[in-house]
């Protein structure tokens, strides 16, 4: 409630200095003008066609790259071998810019949305990954001598000692990976897309339509708090 107070009194705020032209209305135009284009937006359905787009692309290469990465950090955590072979491996890659690498798949893919979707599981995969191996291997070895003793078979172990002694640490690793991921695919989109979110704001920068600017950062900032909140504090 707090929070919410706060943010009222800001839009306030900056509704009165617009009105008063204090600010210049032109970059930072009043909050209602923003949020009636929201709403046109709305009702007219391109706000919905521009998140349709984006969610899918975004569901698809964060369900992927996360999937994935969570597997293979998973297994990394489980065999040392395996953990020493490519956790140099992810260390070189992780820093990598995969915005970056979108002219590579632009050239392999063509204008697709293959090309659009990889650099968006690139991104979740290394966050997901890391943090699933470091769960694994931070889990209590006195759990791990209890479960070896009473010969508990390896689903069993997986099931009841793996999963929910890493879950902590995964969930963190996978908000990680869900923010990258939606900053990238709207950079992607910024850059090669011609619809979804990250078009709209290339659109607006591009018409000088500042309150469409506002209003599709207002939905993406509403989108990752609804995001971040299903997977938890």
């Amino acid at each position: 409630m707090p929070h919410l107070l706060a943010l009222l009194l800001a839009a306030a705020a900056w509704e009165g200095a617009a009105r008063a032209g204090w600010v210049t209305t032109l970059l930072f135009p009043p909050p209602t003008t923003i949020l009636a284009w929201l709403l046109d937006s709305l009702r007219s359905g391109e706000m919905a066609e521009s998140l349709a787009a984006s969610g899918q692309r975004l569901a698809m290469g964060f369900g992927l790259g996360a999937g994935l990465g969570t597997l293979a950090g998973l297994a990394m955590g489980l065999l040392p071998r395996l953990h020493r072979a490519f956790d140099p491996v992810i260390a070189a890659l992780h820093p990598m810019p995969k915005v970056a690498l979108l002219p590579l798949f632009l050239v392999l893919f063509g204008f697709s949305e293959t090309a659009r979707m990889v650099p968006v599981a690139l991104v979740a995969f290394f966050p997901a990954a890391i943090a699933a191996a470091v769960a694994v291997r931070a889990i209590d070895p006195l759990l791990w001598n209890v479960a070896r003793n009473y010969g508990a078979p390896p689903l069993m172990v997986l099931r009841r000692l793996v999963l929910p002694g890493a879950w902590p640490v995964l969930r963190a690793g996978l908000r990680l990976s869900l923010n990258a991921a939606i900053v990238v695919l709207i950079s992607v989109e910024m850059l090669s897309g011609h619809d979804g979110l990250g078009a709209a704001v290339w659109q607006s920068w591009q018409t000088m339509r500042v309150e469409q600017l506002y209003g599709t950062l207002l939905v993406l900032a509403m989108l990752g708090l609804v995001f971040n909140r299903c997977l938890g504090r």
